[in-house]
């Protein structure tokens, strides 16, 4: 989708950016630069959401809301970034995944596949979210941690280090799962466990 950055400008802690207007006749969000906002594919930056820095929207990705992309973020393919959500450093946001309320995605972590990270959580680090993977509420997934196929992360749960949750598991409450431990099949983690090692603390 084609587009002008318009006259009408925002100062966001010294950084100048615009409003955008597509060639269908409807405004968009914030830009920063042209190279925030690729021209071809069916891209667009909607609502107050804001693109600046070295941050880019490509392919068919669509940032609306409040949400804010910046750094070196890159959010591409059929990917949904919306409400407040805050994506920023080298994180990557890509396939058919959404990132919504205000959860933010950051350092060089990836969210892709089908994932679903909403509510206040977070994922950072190397972490790794795919597969129809979901993380919500006030979770943390950081470290080289990953969440896949159809797991759940939700609560104040964390996992962290190089833990893995995957296939139907949910880690829930506000359990740990760390260290190389891997929680899988049908596993349920809850209220105050802290699993490393495979295996439960004490």
């Amino acid at each position: 989708m084609n587009y002008e950055m318009t006259d009408e400008i925002m100062d966001l802690d010294g950084v100048t950016l615009h409003r955008l207007r597509y060639d269908d006749g409807l405004p968009g969000g914030w830009i920063e630069k042209a190279s925030n906002l690729a021209r071809d594919g069916g891209c667009r930056v909607e609502g107050d959401a804001k693109v600046y820095g070295s941050a880019r929207v490509y392919g068919n990705a669509v940032v609306s809301g409040k949400a804010d992309v910046c750094g070196y973020a890159r959010v591409y393919g059929n990917a949904r970034v919306n409400g407040g959500a805050l994506i920023y450093d080298n994180a990557l946001v890509f396939g058919s995944a959404v990132v919504s309320g205000c959860a933010a995605v950051s350092g060089n972590a990836r969210v892709c596949g089908h994932a679903l990270v909403g509510d206040c959580a977070c994922v950072s680090g190397y972490a790794v979210a795919h597969g129809y993977a979901v993380i919500r509420g006030n979770a943390v997934v950081c470290g080289y941690a990953m969440v896949c196929g159809n797991a759940v992360v939700c609560d104040d749960a964390m996992v962290f280090d190089t833990a893995t949750v995957c296939d139907n598991a949910i880690v829930c409450g506000d359990a740990q799962v760390f260290r190389d431990t891997k929680v899988s099949a049908n596993e349920r983690i809850r209220r105050s466990e802290k699993i490393y090692d495979g295996a439960a603390a004490q």
